[in-house]
């Protein structure tokens, strides 16, 4: 871990990204590193104002405060999870104990199918996956996982390796609201995606269209940090001449958390229970996305959508 540290002073944000980040300060936790070490990577996240709560959250555990304050999770699946642990162990801890176990055992693993993991997990020679952070949190709290001992995924050892520190559990979330919004409906660029886009994406849905009209091809390139679907702004550029706006359309809506995606070989009917609505209480049913790779695409739809692309990108129910 010292090691690594001396060469993360050297990198920005966007050479590690957020899984690993995620990784660093969980084991720091879990390793009880000096601060000094432990700052450097908070120092990294706050260069790069990430938004995300669950690292400032470790990093406030651990008594070092990010000159950042976060609203919102950058990976919401399955990351927005973990505040559930936090929040009920203020007043209990048995169902903070539950929401851990269900966390670890059910939400973690599903929450990174688009990452190909389920399929690695039985690789031979695979090295482990573990979910760090979640171990992380029970150490801060003080949590009882025994029923998570002999699980795959949970590094339980590691959990219990030092037990020196002390932690602040207590915790203010940036400017989370249970609260209603208001949105700004409509998408007057393309009427017919509103029967595919819910309310709430209707302003960043019309604002992406108009930009891919009006932006000139490297600011809409790093606008919307697209080089991990094209690396280059050229490779962009390259396979723009098909069309790449529908793509740009469902990458943003996993982002969100609105659509799913799956590797090829994961099971949809294992993951139904995962699909948010936003909705409402209206009928709903579920399409695929085609994007012509590896990779599925599902969301929860108006039961009467009968809209057949999204530009260049089939809908297929």
């Amino acid at each position: 871990y010292t090691k690594a540290i001396v060469y993360i002073k050297d990198l920005k944000y966007n050479q590690v990204y957020y899984i690993k980040t995620l990784w660093f300060l969980a084991l720091g936790i879990l390793l009880e590193v000096p601060k000094e070490e432990f700052k450097v990577v908070v120092d990294m996240i706050d260069e790069a104002k990430v938004d995300d709560i669950l690292l400032d959250y470790l990093a406030n555990a651990y008594g070092v405060k990010r000159s950042y304050i976060s609203t919102g999770f950058e990976k919401k699946r399955p990351y927005e999870d973990t505040k559930n642990i936090w929040m009920l162990a203020v007043s209990d801890m048995e169902q903070a104990n539950k929401a851990l176990e269900k966390y670890v055992l059910k939400d973690w693993l599903a929450g990174h199918s688009d990452y190909g993991w389920t399929k690695t997990n039985n690789t031979a020679g695979i090295y482990g996956l573990w979910s760090v952070e979640a171990a992380a949190l029970a150490k801060i709290l003080g949590l009882d996982d025994s029923k998570l001992k002999n699980d795959n995924h949970y590094p339980y050892d590691l959990a219990h390796y030092k037990n020196e520190m002390s932690f602040v559990k207590e915790f203010a979330m940036g400017q989370i609201s249970n609260e209603e919004e208001n949105y700004e409906m409509g998408i007057e660029k393309n009427p017919k995606l509103e029967e595919i886009v819910p309310p709430k994406f209707h302003k960043d849905v019309q604002q992406i269209i108009l930009d891919y009209e009006s932006l000139e091809d490297e600011e809409f390139w790093r606008k919307y940090d697209l080089k991990e679907l094209w690396y280059t702004c050229e490779e962009y550029q390259n396979a723009k001449t098909d069309g790449l706006l529908g793509r740009v359309i469902i990458e943003y809506l996993v982002e969100q958390d609105y659509i799913l995606q799956l590797d090829y070989k994961e099971s949809v009917e294992d993951y139904i229970d995962n699909l948010k609505s936003y909705w409402g209480n209206k009928e709903i049913k579920v399409i695929y996305f085609d994007l012509d790779n590896d990779q599925q695409y599902i969301a929860k739809v108006l039961k009467e959508c009968k809209i057949t692309n999204v530009y260049e990108v089939k809908v297929k129910e």
